[in-house]
């Protein structure tokens, strides 16, 4: 008879105990669904990281668990063909006995699992925007450095070789290549008489260049218009004095040229 009581005891109090942890026990449940079409997923796989494990396929999305109070994460897993193609996971902390709505929705898997792609594509992308604005720069640099180097004037060589000659006096006259006369109220060249007599076309030439300076012109300034050296310049100017065409008079270290009847 004692035996019987003490075993009567022990099933009372297992079925006690049975009953309190049950009553500390909360209902979590919800529904799973698609992300674009916000429609419950069939054959969802829900688990709980609960002791031991618990992990059931969701008929038309819906799932519900039994759970103790803590702390848990809820997985949901859909899957084509064997290939992972959403999924979702919530946490939950439950404090006390009662029910817990936790709904799943559900996104592609690389958005959870690929994180780190989108950052590095945009890196690359910026990056190769970068090379092109870099080459762009070069570019730039380049073509105005070659402008610059050719000048403004470069494609016109006259330009280039043009000198300031005095007023109605060319640069091929400059150069001693002939003796072009003068055109609109310019003076035109001396008439030849005695003594142009036997004159070179370069004494023809500085005789010009004075001409068209008005008639008077500094010795220094004179050579700027001349293609030979200086000696033969002074030579010239000697005879031309001789010859009573131009007069020469001393101004500081250099001398001012006059046509004979401009004298100043």
């Amino acid at each position: 008879m004692k035996i019987t009581s003490c075993t009567g005891c022990i099933t009372i109090l297992l079925l006690l105990s049975t009953i309190a942890a049950a009553s500390e026990t909360a209902t979590v449940h919800g529904v799973a669904y698609e992300w674009s079409t916000l429609s419950p997923l069939d054959n969802v796989i829900i688990e709980v990281n609960s002791t031991p494990i618990q992990s059931i396929v969701a008929k038309y999305g819906m799932y519900s668990f039994e759970l103790p109070e803590g702390s848990y994460c809820i997985t949901a897993s859909y899957y084509v063909n064997g290939d992972l193609t959403c999924y979702d996971e919530e946490n939950i902390t439950i404090t006390d006995e009662g029910n817990y709505v936790v709904d799943l929705l559900l996104v592609p898997s690389y958005l959870n699992n690929s994180t780190e792609e989108p950052a590095s594509y945009v890196y690359s992308m910026s990056s190769s925007h970068l090379l092109i604005l870099f080459v762009l720069i070069v570019l730039l640099l380049l073509v105005s450095l070659f402008f610059k180097v050719r000048g403004p004037g470069s494609s016109n060589p006259e330009s280039v070789n043009k000198k300031n000659v005095p007023n109605g006096f060319s640069n091929k006259a400059a150069k001693g290549n002939s003796h072009t006369p003068f055109h609109g109220n310019r003076i035109q060249p001396i008439a030849r008489n005695q003594s142009l007599m036997d004159m070179s076309s370069d004494h023809q030439e500085i005789l010009d260049i004075i001409r068209s300076a008005g008639g008077t012109i500094s010795q220094k300034e004179l050579r700027r218009y001349l293609s030979y050296s200086e000696g033969k310049a002074s030579t010239i100017l000697v005879d031309l004095e001789k010859r009573g065409l131009i007069r020469k008079v001393k101004k500081g270290r250099g001398n001012i040229l006059f046509l004979t009847g401009h004298e100043r």
